[in-house]
């Protein structure tokens, strides 16, 4: 799904603690001081309790670049050079815990992520189906031209779930499937094919931070498990083989705890095989002034014109000669970041959330490469176990 021009079905769940008031994490924060307020009454895009940053997450419709407002839209749209173009819209449901536990046989109100999931769809669909803010109610909405009639990918956002009430605490996501189908206005039920499902507290200043979890977990659903974990984005999980000591501190749109920029990487676009049209009509992925930078020692004495990484592409490369026979190959790549002066999305983490935080310096950023190197071939050659964040990260100079 790297390359398409694609609407995502959001499923936002509000959870109304009926049974176990205490167990609602945010009951006593007053709703001034929130973006997604607290429901009472359950319904579905009950105009009280919708979320005020629909807009600031997604374009609704496909807009011109320099109109692109969404920062989920505006990241992936930036960082692919228009080839994944992620427009949304959404489905508010206000739903009583009572209800979610109705079918269980609990006696402490406790429900699972699914549990909440299946019982949210059956409301919808036995209150007439979807019906969504802004009226994308046709499956040709998310549907691709070519495939199966399906909802192509979607989210499912917590509002207010939490360990053992849902799972998700704030800030914590996975991707996935969900096997309960939606009614659509022609009276048919189709299924979702993939999705984002997270918790994301009440709050807006995730939506505002271009390595939010629903970003992360875009990120999975680009490049796959866990073990495809770099830039950023690192966790324990299934590092037996980690190839550098450095946990965190990187960039790139497996970017979440601990990163450093926002931008995607260089790494990135060549896995995903994102180029731009205008500066680059070279036949590689890593190319800087139009022409080839993957290079090597057998390549001689070679200059480049570095032109801004994120509107260009332009990236170096190197591979590095001299490694232990039988390592593996390891790269130093690098660009031109200058931040502050391209208007993209290429900043320090929170600098543009909080004032406290300079944006960053700009000049060349560097990060080596070790493995991952294998584009095609069986699943185990490509993305080996227990070998997550193969790069790691320096600023060379301002």
């Amino acid at each position: 799904m790297a390359n398409l021009n694609l609407r995502m079905l959001n499923i936002l769940i509000n959870i109304i603690y009926d049974v176990t008031p205490d167990k609602d994490p945010y009951k006593n924060v007053p709703d001034s001081l929130i973006q997604w307020p607290h429901a009472v009454q359950e319904g579905i895009n009950n105009e009280d309790t919708k979320p005020e940053w629909l807009e600031d997450l997604f374009d609704i419709e496909e807009e011109e670049e320099g109109n692109i407002h969404g920062m989920f839209t505006k990241k992936y749209y930036e960082s692919s050079f228009g080839n994944l173009h992620l427009t949304g819209d959404f489905i508010v449901v206000d739903i009583r815990q009572s209800y979610i536990i109705a079918e269980l046989q609990v006696q402490d109100g406790t429900f699972s992520a699914d549990n909440l999931i299946k019982r949210t769809i059956k409301y919808i669909n036995d209150n007439g189906g979807l019906r969504t803010i802004y009226g994308h109610d046709d499956i040709s909405d998310y549907s691709q031209p070519d495939g199966d009639e399906e909802i192509h990918f979607g989210s499912v956002i917590f509002r207010n779930s939490k360990q053992g009430y849902g799972g998700f605490a704030a800030g914590t996501g996975i991707t996935g499937v969900i096997k309960y189908p939606i009614l659509f206005n022609d009276d048919n039920y189709y299924p979702l094919r993939a999705l984002i499902l997270f918790c994301s507290g009440p709050f807006k200043s995730w939506v505002l931070n271009p390595v939010s979890v629903m970003n992360h977990e875009m990120g999975h659903a680009l490049f796959g498990s866990n073990d495809m974990h770099c830039g950023g984005g690192n966790g324990w999980i299934k590092n037996s083989g980690r190839v550098f000591l450095q946990l965190m501190g990187g960039y790139g749109l497996m970017g979440q705890s601990g990163t450093g920029l926002v931008s995607v990487n260089a790494f990135d676009r060549w896995w995903l095989h994102w180029k731009s049209p205008i500066y680059n009509t070279t036949d590689s992925y890593i190319a800087a002034s139009n022409q080839v930078s993957d290079i090597s020692i057998e390549d001689g004495n070679k200059t480049f014109t570095l032109r801004d990484f994120v509107t260009t592409g332009d990236a170096i490369r190197i591979k590095l000669p001299y490694v232990d026979e039988g390592a593996k190959n390891q790269y130093i790549w690098l660009e031109n970041h200058k931040i502050g002066t391209n208007g993209k999305i290429d900043f320090l983490t929170y600098s543009n959330t909080y004032n406290c935080r300079p944006q960053g310096k700009p000049g060349i950023y560097a990060y080596y490469q070790v493995g991952k190197d294998i584009l095609t071939g069986e699943h185990n050659v490509v993305r080996p176990s227990g070998q997550s964040d193969p790069v790691s990260y320096t600023h060379l100079r301002a």
